[in-house]
C-alpha cells in the first residue's frame, strides 16, 4: 500500500500543497485551502512548517470510529475513502484520528480525508521545494 510520507525539514511553508489539493478536488476550479485535505501546520517551538496529511494507517482509527460505515479502504489504491451518501457528518472520524489529519469542509461540514488523488497526488507534483533541492517535502511511497 502506498502513502504520502512527509519530510518536515524540507518544507518552506509555501502552502502549494494545500492550494493544489483544493484546486484538484474542486468542481469549479476553486482555490480554497480551507477545503484542502492537507494542511500546513506550524511548529513554533522548533521553527518549522510542515504538511499534515492522512497517514493511510494500516488499522485506521477513523474508520473504526465511523458508526455509519462510510469510511473504507479503496482496494485498488489502498487509500481511505468516504461514502458521503452514508456519512452522517458526526465527525467521530476526526476525533479518532491521532494525527488530526481528518479535515472538515467549511461549507458542507463533511469530513475530508486524503484520497491520494486516485493514485497520482497533485500535492507532490507541485511541491515548490522540488525544483530547488531535487527532493520533495512530500513523497509517495
Amino acid at each position: 500500500m502506498k502513502k504520502i510520507v512527509v519530510k518536515k525539514a524540507l518544507c518552506t511553508g509555501c502552502r502549494y500543497c494545500e492550494i493544489m489539493c483544493s484546486l484538484s478536488h474542486s468542481k469549479n476550479a476553486e482555490v480554497n485551502p480551507k477545503k484542502s485535505r492537507v494542511r500546513v501546520m506550524t511548529d513554533a517551538k522548533n521553527g518549522i512548517d510542515y504538511p499534515n496529511i492522512c497517514r493511510q494507517c494500516p488499522k485506521p482509527k477513523c474508520m473504526a470510529a465511523c458508526k455509519s460505515g462510510a469510511i473504507s479502504v479503496n482496494p485498488d489504491i489502498g487509500n481511505m475513502q468516504i461514502d458521503y451518501d452514508k456519512c452522517t457528518k458526526c465527525m467521530e472520524c476526526a476525533s479518532a484520528c491521532p494525527f488530526s489529519a481528518v479535515m472538515t469542509d467549511i461549507e458542507t461540514s463533511q469530513p475530508l480525508i486524503c484520497d491520494l488523488c486516485g493514485g497520482d497526488p497533485n500535492c507532490i507534483k507541485h511541491c515548490r521545494i522540488l525544483a530547488h533541492v531535487g527532493e520533495c517535502t512530500l513523497n509517495y511511497k
